[in-house]
């Protein structure tokens, strides 16, 4: 379901389970105004809306892979953007997870930045979303040598969410129109809820992964630089007093 239209599924199965848009030719003409109106046969107008899917992978080029949003990003949290990729998902209600697994363990550190959309209009949707009764939030997990919190984390897909998991170090609940930031350090796993039938509608969220370094970093260096060049004033000055001698 919902396969189609630019989106994919994405797999194996044991691991993950979601859509994921890709641009493909659509019947809107490239360029075209969001809601901009048409005169069909008989000359009245016609909205022409853009796919779901096309309007976040635009907004991710636009916003999320832009200068300027790295700016943004460094001054809220004095990390530097170096490098990213993301992706735009759709989780369904009673089909997509993903799971934490070895393979996706962080090995330097990361920054998130994740855009989620849900239905959560009704407050009885907001609270379901909210304490994780529909599933659907995204986990943060420490790992370990055995692969015991990975087995656990496999578990807790499917877990009910009243149950409390002693390794899980961070819960983002899914939210209407909420960006959330995470800066993911070594030896963590992250993975998204599987998404109940229950739930009042998709996940839908664009995913952004940034390699960062920290501003603290560049200063450590300038400093460095100057003990440097401080210790070289000093020989020389050693090597003319000598010289004096």
């Amino acid at each position: 379901a919902g396969v189609g239209g630019g989106w994919r599924a994405v797999g194996p199965t044991h691991k993950q389970r979601y859509l994921e848009y890709q641009e493909e030719e659509t019947g809107v003409k490239k360029g075209a105004k969001r809601g901009s109106k048409k005169l069909d046969a008989k000359g009245k107008g016609a909205v022409v809306e853009e796919p779901v899917g096309a309007l976040m992978s635009a907004l991710r080029t636009q916003l999320f892979q832009s200068e300027a949003f790295a700016r943004l990003m460094t001054v809220m949290t004095g990390l530097r953007p170096t490098a990213h990729k993301g992706e735009v998902r759709r989780f369904r209600p009673g089909l997509d997870y993903t799971v934490a697994h070895h393979g996706i363990l962080t090995v330097e550190p990361r920054l998130d930045a994740t855009m989620c959309v849900v239905d959560d209009k009704e407050e009885d949707d907001m609270y379901a979303w909210d304490f994780g009764e529909v599933g659907g939030f995204e986990c943060y997990i420490a790992a370990d040598e055995d692969g015991d919190a990975s087995a656990a984390a496999t578990a807790e897909v499917y877990k009910a969410a009243a149950e409390e998991d002693e390794d899980q170090l961070l819960s983002v609940s899914a939210t209407f129109n909420t960006l959330s930031l995470v800066h993911r350090d070594e030896g963590l796993m992250r993975f998204v809820k599987y998404v109940s039938h229950m739930a009042p509608s998709s996940r839908w969220d664009i995913a952004m992964q940034y390699t960062v370094e920290s501003l603290g970093d560049d200063e450590e260096d300038e400093d460095d630089e100057d003990d440097e060049d401080d210790e070289d004033d000093e020989d020389d000055e050693e090597v003319e007093e000598a010289e004096e001698a």
